[in-house]
């Protein structure tokens, strides 16, 4: 096989990889999935608090659509997630707008923000009868200024 040849059928493995993770939380699927046990509670009356927030920097990211626009603008991608019993984000889900999706820029930011959120830890009261919470909402806002 010639050096090209090597090119190109790697080039055909990434397209084929591309498309095996179209289900990515960007492409509206979920970050690092787990069933949902019997015994949950909504994130709302969990016991569990926050230890560490990941961080994410989507000012780049959300800096190109906007600039296109010539706008200042606040964007907000709605997320949602799960928290498990070892205080481990999981079920990783984009909640906002499906048409948002079209958009490169606006798939890289939920990308970002979806990362950020699975570096997250939160601990669990040490009296939490129950130790899964559900559907905790995040709703970042990214104002970026275009001048």
């Amino acid at each position: 096989m010639t050096g090209l040849s090597r090119i190109a059928a790697l080039g055909g493995l990434a397209l084929l990889a591309g498309c095996a993770t179209s289900q990515g939380v960007q492409w509206g699927g979920v970050m690092d999935p787990v069933d949902i046990p019997d015994a949950s509670v909504h994130c709302r009356i969990a016991r569990v608090n926050l230890v560490e927030w990941g961080t994410v920097n989507n000012s780049e990211a959300l800096a190109l659509p906007l600039f296109a626009n010539q706008n200042r603008e606040t964007r907000t991608i709605p997320m949602i997630f799960d928290i498990d019993a070892d205080g481990r984000p999981r079920n990783i889900r984009y909640t906002g707008d499906p048409d948002l999706l079209e958009n490169g820029a606006i798939r890289d930011g939920i990308y970002r923000t979806a990362g950020g959120i699975s570096r997250s830890r939160f601990a669990w009261a040490d009296d939490a009868a129950v130790r899964f919470a559900t559907d905790c909402p995040y709703e970042p806002n990214y104002e970026v200024r275009v001048y």
